[in-house]
């Protein structure tokens, strides 16, 4: 049996593509699926396999974990490198946006984020931390001798709602960069809202790129500028991951799926002259 724990919203193509991959592969009669939302270690007694989607820390050298054979982390850090672990390079994502925002002219850049959440298995606690692409625009800040606290603002959550009180207080505190780096689609999404209302013209008066590349993106008034994660792929790639165990690999991966820019209308356009 396979059991995999499953938090939020975000996490739904991740888990849809990698049941479908798991599915279509040609030992999948052989595969008893349970998805659970387990609450301790004793639940995940004498399974076979084990895939944990999700921002989750847990013991590996607990004895039920050490005996489940086939191990994967999907969105997160593999505890102490012993599992596979498939997740995407935040780094790379949050480099892309600036490489981007400075060949088309833009240097004065700032960052809205969100503390990262990480609950403990089996101890009913979640730690605050910092978000990894909180990290990579502030090592983008020390490496180019700009002050982080001058370009970072920091919320709760990655949702809209954060997202557009955030833009407002960032607006009315009169440091407002050129342009803006969202750490989610959701809260560029709620950055939107804020900036239309004091009558910013998005693409025009502020250049604008999300991370995650939802579907609602290419909808909005104008279209986001946003980093593809390419989250389907992250649940294919867990799932081939799981299999190849499976069929023989002993020793743990860390694979990072590709990811790409998608440009639209929400940053200016290039002076061609």
């Amino acid at each position: 049996p396979l059991t995999l724990d499953r938090a939020g919203d975000y996490y739904a193509k991740i888990f849809s593509s990698l049941i479908s991959t798991l599915s279509a592969h040609p030992s999948a009669l052989q595969l008893n699926f349970q998805y659970t939302f387990n609450s301790n270690y004793e639940e995940f007694e004498g399974l076979d396999g084990l895939v944990i989607i999700g921002k989750l820390t847990l013991d590996p050298y607990h004895p039920v974990i050490a005996s489940i054979k086939y191990k994967v982390f999907v969105d997160y850090v593999s505890p102490d490198g012993l599992f596979d672990s498939v997740r995407t390079d935040f780094d790379d994502a949050v480099n892309l946006a600036i490489s981007y925002f400075q060949k088309i002219g833009l240097y004065d850049i700032g960052f809205i984020g969100s503390y990262d959440h990480i609950t403990k298995f089996a101890a009913n606690e979640r730690n605050t931390t910092l978000d990894p692409r909180h990290v990579a625009f502030e090592n983008y800040c020390l490496k180019n001798h700009i002050t982080p606290k001058d370009r970072i603002w920091i919320t709760e959550t990655f949702s809209s709602d954060n997202g557009y009180h955030l833009t407002n207080q960032v607006i009315r505190s009169g440091k407002l960069p050129q342009a803006l780096l969202y750490a989610s689609d959701e809260l560029a999404l709620g950055g939107y809202k804020a900036l239309q209302e004091h009558k910013l013209e998005i693409g025009k008066d502020i250049s604008v790129i999300g991370i995650d590349n939802l579907s609602f993106t290419n909808f909005l008034n104008p279209p986001l500028t946003t980093v593809s994660l390419n989250i389907p792929l992250i649940g294919t790639t867990a799932a081939h991951a799981l299999l190849s165990q499976i069929e023989g690999r002993n020793y743990p991966l860390t694979i990072h799926p590709p990811i790409h820019l998608i440009v639209r209308s929400s940053c200016k356009i290039p002076n061609p002259f």
